[in-house]
């Protein structure tokens, strides 16, 4: 499957005509449709890998694999490291790794959990905020979840 292809499917998965995608990506008219004759550039395959969440050699035809994941020991050695307490760099992109696999019932399951867990951890999470001012929409989001727990109490 060519470029053009790979981007018609995954538009359709998103419910998107290609003219809404260029609309969605700030796009002029018809910027996609031509790649159904030339390659895009490097940074417009970036935009499209980043909208869509997949690797640009799964836009490229190079893999069937979406985007580029860990293997089973790689999952088992970052919680082991979690457990015992030490950081993990690239914590993020390994949760979004392990999310992208899950039904959505399941990632609606995980969302669930988490913001249990946010909501019972809050004095400690609204001081770990408050300590850096570069965290204000942050602190807004907090702001909100405290609200929901006094109305809860």
């Amino acid at each position: 499957m060519e470029f053009y292809q790979r981007l018609q499917m995954l538009a359709k998965e998103e419910g998107l005509s290609l003219n809404e995608l260029e609309e969605e990506l700030g796009y002029s008219k018809n910027t996609l449709y031509h790649y159904k004759s030339k390659q895009p550039t490097a940074q417009k395959l970036i935009e499209i890998s980043g909208y869509f969440d997949v690797s640009i050699d799964f836009l490229l035809g190079k893999t069937e694999h979406r985007t580029i994941g860990r293997d089973l020991e790689d999952n088992k050695r970052i919680i082991e490291r979690l457990k015992s307490g030490k950081s993990v760099f690239g914590i993020d992109e390994a949760v979004i790794d392990w999310i992208y696999y899950l039904t959505n019932e399941d990632r609606a399951k995980v969302l669930e959990y988490m913001h249990e867990l946010i909501l019972k951890d809050l004095p400690r999470i609204e001081k770990m905020y408050s300590l850096d001012g570069s965290k204000e929409i942050r602190k807004k989001e907090l702001n909100k979840m405290k609200k929901q727990v006094s109305k809860k109490r």
